[in-house]
């Protein structure tokens, strides 16, 4: 245990009871024991909760501090190399060596967890109060949550303000909203990006400038800048400068692009043997040309490979004291984006949707405590396919080291769309077994390791989700289960899938990933650090996201639909070809694990379980849609 650590045990019953304002006494023959209990329970969890929040603010500030003060300091004791290691390259180099500190040392981390744990102590005490001494309920999360039904209205997807008016405009000029294409995609990813990373100079010197006083050195710091990019972001979901910049580029490129072709006679387009493979996107075909091209080495290309090794090293170190206050930041801005849940497909009651508790954090922390980056993942692949062999499902490796497993529909479902599930099996960093901490409630590591839930906690869940609806013999449509290699690297094994080793027909996928459980993320734009990224945008009425909020809320959850992307510049392997096209629709779901990047990444076993709990639901009720052409259609509309 941390020794900056408090407990509940640390604090007595006496000083509960004062601190709460109740008469300080010993637990009278006539008090429930319960109360004490709970009282205990409650302050115990709050101080955890705290600590943990402490240690993140703690190593934000801590690197933020040293990434400022460091490149100062050397240069006072080396003036002739002042110009170096006061630019980009100092503080790169100073931002670098105070997330070592913090990983090893952790003088920010440890300080923050003691204020953290006061505070929480705080907390508990109060909730505890108001609550009258009762525990947590321990089995919140375990019922069904309902969700207001209303017929469809025909909305689309939700659109920023000025890309709307672009599309509004070329519809008035053109006739028509031009395809997106490959350059459209990538220019817009582009744009919003860049939007973005200006954003996180622009705000917090604006910040800086009007407020001034303690707000100002705060702004002069990380945290501005990270302040900055989550600001530029929300601007780019509501407003879209960036954004509408970027496709309009995009847009011209293309145009440009096409009539060269045209005029050079080089813009046929090449004809597929299989007519499932003209249904994809057109730039699913730069994928499988370039599958087919022979890989060509020379000396810069090499040079630039390395270079792209070195700064995805270095970005992951940097990350780790940053990215825990960006995502939790970006999730409270997202409560800005963030609709009001509704049914509009009606779906057959099921029973509360079972699996085995036990087993599932048996397979996670298994599968987590594999230690295997890209290009290492033969091990994890080694281990899925033993459970595969073992539940009888056909499962086989593609050339890029993906793992694809096929089970065939019943017999009832057979017209119902293909359900796809996906995660990946590469982590950012290498992962322990030894590191890994189960308390019963949480599953955490030494903080020496990341924990892997991004995104083993995916792979595990997909598998309890999956033996639990064939080993209750439950009804299920097809199901196409997809674990890639290198996601973290940039969709390395997503964007090598064949798409016809996905899907023949309308197939609904449920990408499980790194996000937290609630939020379900209606659009997401292309990565960008892949060259061929795939933007997804849904409105709630689509039957994916009709299936996916509706088993979410069957498990326990209540979902979150945001009309924004996860992180500008940010994806999950639903952003490829293969797995977003006219015949697949696919969005990535939370595994629910927190703090996801570092060394304070953790996961509760009950969100652990309540997704889990979601697969089933992606299973079964995807049985009451049905496929009418190339269209995926309820088979119960609700009706008005």
């Amino acid at each position: 245990m941390d020794s900056l650590q408090f407990s509940a045990s640390d604090i007595s019953p006496r000083g509960i009871k004062a601190q709460a304002g109740v008469a300080a006494q010993a637990p009278s023959a006539d008090e429930p024991h319960s109360t004490w209990q709970g009282i205990k329970d409650t302050v115990g969890e709050s101080v955890e909760d705290g600590r943990l929040q402490g240690k993140k603010i703690g190593m934000l500030l801590a690197a933020s501090a040293g990434a400022a003060s460091l490149p100062l300091m050397v240069a006072q004791a080396a003036p002739a190399i002042a110009g170096t290691v006061l630019g980009p390259a100092g503080m790169i180099g100073a931002l670098v060596v105070a997330a070592i500190e913090e990983k090893y040392i952790g003088i920010g981390k440890h300080a923050g967890a003691l204020a953290g744990s006061a505070v929480g102590a705080g907390v508990g005490l109060v909730r505890a109060a108001l609550n009258h001494g009762n525990p947590p309920d321990p089995n919140e999360g375990d019922r069904k949550v309902e969700l207001p039904k209303a017929p469809p209205q025909g909305k689309g997807p939700w659109e920023p303000l000025l890309p709307r008016m672009l599309h509004k405009a070329e519809k008035a000029i053109l006739g028509h909203v031009p395809e997106r294409t490959r350059a459209i995609e990538r220019a817009e990813t582009i744009g919003l990006f860049g939007s973005s990373l200006v954003a996180a100079s622009v705000i917090p010197t604006i910040a800086a400038t009007l407020i001034g006083g303690p707000v100002a050195t705060i702004m002069g710091t990380m945290i501005g800048s990270l302040i900055g990019i989550v600001g530029g972001s929300l601007e780019e979901n509501t407003i879209g400068i960036g954004r509408v910049a970027g496709e309009a580029v995009g847009t011209v490129v293309s145009a440009v692009g096409k009539g060269i072709r045209k005029l050079t006679g080089s813009g046929q387009k090449v004809q597929e043997k299989d007519n499932a493979h003209q249904a994809t996107e057109t730039f699913s075909l730069d994928v499988q040309a370039a599958k087919k091209a022979p890989e060509r080495k020379n000396p810069i290309s090499t040079l630039l490979g390395y270079a792209g090794k070195a700064f995805m090293g270095l970005n992951s170190v940097m990350a780790e004291p940053l990215m825990s206050f960006l995502i939790d930041t970006s999730k409270l801005c997202n409560l800005l984006l963030t609709e009001k849940p509704v049914q509009t497909i009606d779906f057959k009651e099921r029973p509360f949707p079972a699996v085995n508790k036990d087993r599932l954090v048996a397979n996670f922390t298994k599968i987590a405590g594999i230690n295997a980056k890209y290009k290492q993942e033969d091990a994890v692949a080694s281990e899925l396919g033993r459970q595969f062999d073992a539940m009888k499902v056909n499962h086989a490796k593609d050339q890029a080291g993906n793992l694809i497993a096929t089970i065939p529909a019943t017999e009832s479902a057979k017209d119902a769309p293909t359900v796809m599930l996906s995660a990946h099996m590469d982590t950012v960093s290498p992962t322990s077994a030894d590191a890994i901490i189960n308390d019963g409630k949480k599953i955490k590591t030494n903080e020496r390791h990341i924990l892997g839930g991004d995104d083993r906690a995916g792979i595990a869940q997909i598998m309890e989700g999956v033996q639990s609806v064939l080993e209750r013999g439950m009804d299920h449509p097809e199901i196409k289960i997809v674990f890639t290699v290198g996601e973290e690297v940039g969709l390395k094994g997503s964007m090598a899938l064949d798409p016809k080793d996905i899907a023949t027909r309308p197939t609904l996928g449920f990408v499980i990933d790194s996000t937290d459980k609630r939020s379900l993320y209606l659009t997401n734009d292309g990565v960008i650090i892949t060259s061929k990224p795939t933007k997804y945008n849904f409105s709630q009425e689509d039957p994916l996201i009709q299936v996916s909020m509706r088993s979410m809320a069957d498990a326990g959850i209540k979902p979150q639909p945001v009309h924004g992307p996860i992180l500008a510049g940010a994806g999950t392997d639903a952003n490829s070809p293969a797995l977003n096209n006219k015949l697949v629709k696919s969005v990535a779901i939370g595994t629910g694990v927190n703090d996801v990047h570092t060394m304070l990444e953790n996961a509760k076993i009950k969100d652990l379980e309540q997704i889990a709990r979601s697969v089933v639901g992606f299973i079964t009720n995807t049985c009451d849609l049905k496929v009418d052409g190339d269209a995926v259609v309820p088979r119960y509309p609700l009706k008005s």
